[in-house]
């Protein structure tokens, strides 16, 4: 019934957004997948913006909140008076579009699957001139258990990896897709593609991303794309699935005809988005790696790569648990502990129930003791923990956690060494600075019980 409902009023803003993008026709740059499409939607925009008028999707990747998007309108706190209000502009907004359409050639545009038949629904009014598809892994899978009981799918990571497959079903002659070539679920969700498909890989194929090197200040690839070979600087500190997203920079510059120099231009003036593996100086002389937007096993992996690669004295991993993943959540916590010991972290912090029933038990059984191993309820107090008992001069410590209930940035906030850094965390809004008001009063509630 709630997503009947959810999908009633999408439909109604949708309606709407159509008819703005018939009147607009812009080309379409879609940027999908479980992981790294913001940063692949804001490195795209870099490149694009250069030489073409572009509008980008701000905050927006949901059945709702792309069709508002279009519109030009946005949701800040999601009270019943700012639905009443933005349900109230939407025809407004459509007039006034239709009657003054945008000017931008390009619009640059994420999408994201949480729930089945979303990418169907934007397949329906969206119309892509590029697609890239970032990933497809175990996220929101407890949402896709349905259809595995229907027979549909074999197991929830081939539900969702379907769903976001249905993209396809907007494509016309002209259109590019371009996929991580490393996923067998996309490969195979892909192969019957009837247009221009490119595949992506890490270590092999045409288009190629080699030697990732991570340094203080910077990350190197080496970067092949067809017959020649190109050694790529990144001037900030990036994971290395960050390849896909530089290789698909080349890719959509040749296909836009811009000048690979501007490449380097979008690089430089890219700067990491909160909660995205951000670096800050933090108290006691360490180094914070802040990736506390939200978290999946895939993405959790590869930052655990970068940790262990990054120079320092000692690697802390903070983990919260990674939320809405239902039947997979033993197994994707299961992975993740296993992903601990083979990058050989030095202290873990986790936080949550989860990783306490999950990962826990397996590092303790795996090397870890109670001195490197350390488990908390309440993200306040683990962040107090950190802060007053483990940390030293030299430390790196990464941070990342699904953001149900955690707000792992609340953390970040007590390390950093400049208290002004804080605005350049996410989830900066009134509503989630309440969330983290009632997490420390939580803990300081249980101290008095």
């Amino acid at each position: 019934m709630k997503s009947q409902a959810y999908f009633w009023l999408a439909r109604y803003f949708r309606f709407f957004a159509k008819l703005v993008l018939l009147r607009w026709h812009p080309k379409v740059i879609v940027i999908t997948g479980s992981a790294g499409k913001t940063t692949a939607l804001q490195l795209t925009y870099q490149l694009v913006v250069q030489k073409y008028p572009v509008k980008k999707s701000y905050k927006a990747n949901s059945a709702i909140g792309v069709p508002l998007d279009v519109l030009g309108l946005h949701f800040t706190n999601y009270s019943l008076k700012e639905w009443f209000i933005n349900i109230v502009k939407t025809p407004v907004r459509a007039l006034k579009r239709l009657v003054y359409p945008y000017v931008e050639r390009y619009y640059l545009v994420e999408l994201d699957v949480d729930r089945p038949n979303e990418m169907e629904f934007f397949s329906q009014f969206i119309t892509p001139h590029i697609i890239f598809w970032v990933s497809s892994y175990a996220t929101h899978t407890q949402n896709f258990e349905p259809l595995v009981k229907q027979g549909l799918y074999p197991s929830v990571q081939e539900a969702v990896t379907g769903e976001y497959a249905k993209i396809q079903k907007a494509a016309k002659k002209k259109t590019l897709l371009i996929t991580n070539g490393d996923s067998k679920l996309m490969t195979k969700a892909t192969n019957k593609y009837p247009y221009k498909k490119i595949s992506i890989r890490e270590s092999k194929g045409t288009y190629q991303f080699t030697d990732w090197t991570i340094f203080r200040k910077r990350t190197e690839f080496t970067v092949k794309l067809g017959k020649r070979t190109e050694v790529v600087t990144v001037p900030h500190m990036v994971p290395k699935n960050f390849g896909y997203t530089l290789v698909e920079l080349f890719l959509v510059a040749e296909a836009l005809g811009i000048d690979e120099r501007m490449i380097k231009v979008a690089l430089e003036n890219y700067s990491p988005l909160p909660g995205r593996s951000s670096v800050f100086k933090g108290v006691n002389d360490s180094m914070l790696i802040d990736s506390t937007y939200n978290s999946s096993y895939y993405a959790s992996s590869g930052l655990l790569t970068m940790l262990q690669n990054f120079p320092g004295r000692r690697k802390i991993a903070v983990l919260g648990d990674m939320r809405e993943l239902g039947k997979e959540t033993k197994s994707e916590h299961r992975r993740l502990a296993q992903r601990v010991v083979e990058c050989a972290v030095d202290q873990v912090v986790l936080v949550g129930p989860q990783t306490k029933a999950y990962v826990l038990p397996y590092l303790l059984d795996h090397g870890y003791s109670d001195s490197t191993v350390h488990h908390f309820d309440n993200s306040y107090q683990a962040g107090l923990f950190i802060k007053e008992r483990l940390s030293k001069s030299g430390d790196v410590i990464l941070l990342k956690a699904s953001q149900n209930t955690l707000m792992f940035e609340i953390i970040v906030e007590m390390l950093l060494a400049d208290k002004s850094d804080v605005e350049k965390l996410c989830r900066r809004e009134l509503i989630w600075e309440k969330k983290r008001q009632l997490i420390k009063k939580s803990f300081y509630d249980s101290l008095n019980s």
